[in-house]
């Protein structure tokens, strides 16, 4: 785009130029400066570099106009042209990344928009030793039009750049929706209007002679960014988004307007509810979800919801319903913004999962029974049922330790029975095996729910019997073997009957560990069995 080629006579100062070139210059800047602290936002960059190039433009097309001291003939002019060719391709990548086109080498591309405004540079301001930017036109500052070959080149390339850029944002206003074309708008408009001022610019339409409008006009587009900026949030979000982000998600997007109209809706959401052969935009919601009156009942009487909804349809289907309300920049409600997914298959995988969770839970049920079971006939005896010698290893761990701390009195009793392998002799290993039983039965009904009774090894047993003192142990064995010398076993039509020797040993006085205990107390018993058998026999005194 040309602003003015040199030539003509000089101009009478036009203060009212400078000034609004000046206005059109601060503008610019400060577009620029707001698009540079939304960097981060898509197309940020581009248009910040565009602004300035206005900016630069506007500023030194208005030191022109105030004939400020310059090293040579129409330098301010010359001058304009970095902002003049840089303007037009940063507008153009700005269009390119606004409109969601996907530039594959962004640094390639900014390369070769870069060799046109370098080549223009270099030959404008070495035009006096070749003549082919400017030609014979190089003093007529009004002969816009009358410049060489390179002149005219710069001129149809940099509308080009613009036209291009322009067709990528009309095509796109085009194909826009509710949720951006008030952007659109005023992108499509601050584009058009340099292209336009530019052509009277470049024709005998120009009531301003020798006045490039075009900066003015560039103004005007920094004015309608600076709007959308401002007000519709430009940088905020980019047309990339709907297309991207809206037209190939696979969750339904559906916008209503305050009368329940479909105001604008994306494939999947037209797919999910049957309207791919016509569009639904323009219809009323009401009757688009008619067959869904679960679904209406919800979206028809709230602003905002979220929740998952059985629809009923065959097969039955199950959504996951998101309302949302929208507002204009007033604040006014405008519509509701509805986001639903089809989770069926989601909860079809989930039921799927609780039921399969609920099998694993019984089994592990099962596992930790079974562990238990094996754990506990690990530590029982089989013929009797009573705890066993490693199990009871463990229990006088335990209860030591406890009464060391609590400082509780505790008895260890051995007991055995009398004679019984001439027992087995007479009645047979049967009938030893069950008179081992009847004595099991008989101590854990005997003893109390803090005691507990292991099977020794043989014909021998252990009791353990917490907070109980030596005296008090002897007694109750006392007691207990008199109960088993009355009972007789009905063992094959005879009465079978034994005695017990019984040891008693006492902590802490008879030792301060299991082994020891268990020592002492065996001491007793086969004292007890010197003695003739069928008595208790203490550590310290025998009764």
């Amino acid at each position: 785009m040309e602003l003015s080629s040199k030539g003509g006579h000089l101009m009478q100062v036009e203060w009212g130029y400078a000034t609004a070139l000046f206005i059109a210059a601060t503008l610019s800047i400060l577009v620029a400066w707001i698009s540079w602290r939304r960097r981060r936002a898509p197309g940020s960059i581009p248009l910040f570099i565009f602004m300035l190039a206005l900016a630069w433009w506007a500023g030194t097309y208005a030191f022109h106009w105030l004939r400020l001291p310059q090293p040579r003939l129409f330098f301010w002019l010359d001058a304009t042209y970095l902002g003049v060719v840089i303007a037009p391709g940063a507008f153009l990548i700005f269009a390119l990344i606004y409109t969601g086109r996907k530039i594959e080498h962004p640094k390639r591309l900014v390369a070769l928009l870069s060799i046109e405004p370098l080549l223009t540079t270099f030959f404008l301001w070495t035009d006096p030793l070749h003549g082919w930017f400017f030609g014979n036109n190089a003093v007529r500052e009004e002969a816009i039009l009358d410049g060489g070959p390179l002149f005219i080149f710069n001129v149809a390339y940099s509308y080009g750049l613009v036209l291009t850029a322009l067709l990528l944002l009309i095509q796109a206003r085009l194909q826009s929706h509710a949720f951006n074309r008030r952007q659109l708008n005023i992108v499509v408009v601050g584009a058009f209007l340099p292209f336009f001022t530019n052509i009277i610019s470049l024709s005998d339409l120009n009531p301003f002679t020798g006045l490039d409008l075009t900066p003015f006009a560039f103004t005007l587009t920094g004015i309608s960014l600076a709007v959308g900026l401002f007000y519709y949030g430009l940088l905020d979000i980019v047309p990339v988004a709907r297309h991207t982000l809206v037209e190939e998600m696979h969750d339904g997007v559906l916008v209503l307007d305050t009368f329940d109209r479909i105001v604008d809706i994306n494939p999947t959401a037209q797919k999910m509810i049957g309207q791919t052969a016509d569009s639904p935009i323009g219809k009323s919601a009401v009757q688009i979800f008619a067959p869904w009156p679960n679904l209406l009942e919800r979206f028809q009487f709230t602003r905002a919801a979220q929740e998952e909804i059985a629809v009923n349809t065959d097969p039955m289907r199950v959504i996951d319903l998101h309302i949302s309300p929208l507002y204009d920049s007033k604040q006014t409600f405008n519509g509701r913004l509805i986001v639903f997914r089809d989770i069926t298959e989601r909860k079809e995988i989930e039921e799927q999962l609780r039921q399969a969770n609920q099998r694993l839970q019984q089994q592990l049920k099962e596992i930790e029974a079974l562990q238990d079971q094996l754990r506990e006939q690990a530590l029982r005896d089989p013929l009797t049922g009573l705890f066993n010698r490693r199990y009871l290893a463990e229990a006088m761990r335990r209860e030591l330790a406890q009464s060391i701390r609590q400082g509780w009195p505790l008895s260890v009793v051995l007991m055995d029975i009398d004679s019984f392998k001439a027992f087995n002799d007479v009645h047979g290993h049967t009938a030893g095996d069950r008179m081992l039983q009847a004595l099991s039965e008989l101590l854990q009904s005997k003893t109390r729910g803090s005691d507990f009774v292991c099977r020794y090894g043989g014909e021998e047993f252990v009791i353990v019997l917490p907070f109980t003192a030596q005296a008090a142990a002897i007694k109750r064995m006392q007691e207990f073997c008199q109960i088993f010398e009355a009972f007789h076993l009905a063992f094959e039509d005879q009465q079978l009957n034994t005695t017990l020797s019984i040891g008693v040993a006492a902590f802490p006085q008879d030792g301060e560990t299991g082994d020891q205990l268990l020592d002492a107390a065996d001491k007793a018993m086969y004292r007890a069995k010197a003695k003739g058998g069928n008595r208790v026999g203490g550590t310290s005194t025998d009764p």
